[in-house]
C-alpha cells in the first residue's frame, strides 16, 4: 500500500501511480465537469492538461503489476467528461456521439457513455483532419 508521503513529492506535487490514473481521471472529470456546469464557465487550460494527462497515463498499457481489474479499455466517460477532453460543449459532445463520429459511443437510457480509449482515437483523427494529413477519402 502506497502512503501519502510517498505520492507527495518535494515541490509540493502529487505523484499519481498509473494504476490508479483512470480513477482519479473520472474522480476529476466528475468534479471539475460539475463544477463547469454550476458557474456556467468553461475548464481552464491547466485542467485540460491534467484531465489529458490523466487520461493518457490511463491508456498506458498494462503493467504486470496493475490490477486487473483497472484496464483503461473498461473505464467509460460521461458527456461532461468527453466535452472537457475534446474541448467542447456536453450538447455538442452528444451530437458528436449520436452522429456516430465519437468512436463505440453507446447510449443507456438518457446518457452517452464513450471508452477513454476513444476519446483518444476521436482526438487524434481530430488533429489529422486540422493539420490536413487526412486524405478526402478517410472520412466517413
Amino acid at each position: 500500500m502506497t502512503t501519502a508521503e510517498q505520492l507527495l513529492a518535494e515541490d509540493g506535487s502529487v505523484r499519481v501511480p498509473q494504476h490508479l490514473a483512470a480513477s482519479v481521471h473520472g474522480a476529476v472529470s466528475l468534479f471539475l465537469g460539475a463544477r463547469v456546469k454550476a458557474n456556467g464557465g468553461a475548464l481552464t487550460a491547466d485542467a485540460r492538461a491534467l484531465l489529458a494527462a490523466l487520461n493518457r497515463a490511463a491508456a498506458q498499457p498494462v503493467s504486470p503489476t496493475k490490477p486487473a481489474g483497472d484496464d483503461p479499455a473498461n473505464v467509460m466517460l460521461g458527456m461532461g467528461e468527453v466535452a472537457a477532453l475534446i474541448g467542447c460543449t456536453p450538447q455538442w459532445a452528444r451530437r458528436l456521439a449520436a452522429r456516430g463520429e465519437i468512436p463505440d459511443a453507446r447510449r443507456v437510457g438518457r446518457i452517452w457513455l464513450v471508452p477513454a480509449s476513444s476519446v483518444d482515437a476521436f482526438r487524434h483523427e481530430r488533429e489529422e483532419d486540422t493539420s490536413g494529413e487526412s486524405g478526402p477519402d478517410t472520412q466517413g
